[in-house]
């Protein structure tokens, strides 16, 4: 099962965007990335900016790179052990375990939920790659904001996941 792997992958994605475009170009605020967990889940990035042509073109650049490279296993373990504890910390209300219950049986079973640490430290760095690749095959934009600034990125839109 790929879930865990993607979820951790998309882990990654959120912490690449928020180092990139907040921290190194300092585009956005609150940059990131999450996966919305349905029957057939996927994953959003986000960005407020006042530069969409440099930020888009960071956040295509950022996808690229984790298609392109592997977590260390230093790092693998730093994102397992982050991954766990929040999500501990998003099940401190009766309401959070119930959601996370009723998620899990949409995906399978609501022995994910209860086994997640398991199964996450289970995850290796080429089962991440590898589920990144195989479900990250293009990317469709949403904007909202001024037209003309839309205008002017629209090669960056127009980029390509390699």
């Amino acid at each position: 099962d790929d879930f865990f792997a993607y979820r951790l992958g998309i882990s990654v994605l959120s912490g690449e965007l928020f180092g990139e475009l907040r921290t190194r170009l300092h585009l956005s605020y609150d940059p990131g990335a999450e996966t919305v967990n349905q029957l057939m889940p996927f994953a959003i990035m986000s960005v407020s900016t006042s530069s969409p042509k440099e930020a888009v073109k960071a956040m295509t650049e950022a996808l690229n790179l984790e298609r392109n490279s592997r977590v260390t296993p230093e790092g693998l373990t730093e994102l397992k052990s982050s991954y766990i504890t929040g999500y501990f910390m998003k099940e401190q209300s009766s309401s959070a375990i119930t959601e996370s219950l009723g998620q899990a049986e949409v995906l399978g079973g609501w022995e994910a939920a209860e086994n997640l640490p398991d199964l996450v430290n289970k995850v290796t760095a080429e089962q991440i790659s590898g589920a990144i690749n195989k479900y990250i095959a293009g990317l469709r934009w949403a904007y909202l904001g001024n037209a003309d600034q839309a205008n002017e990125a629209e090669g960056a839109f127009n980029k390509k996941v390699r």
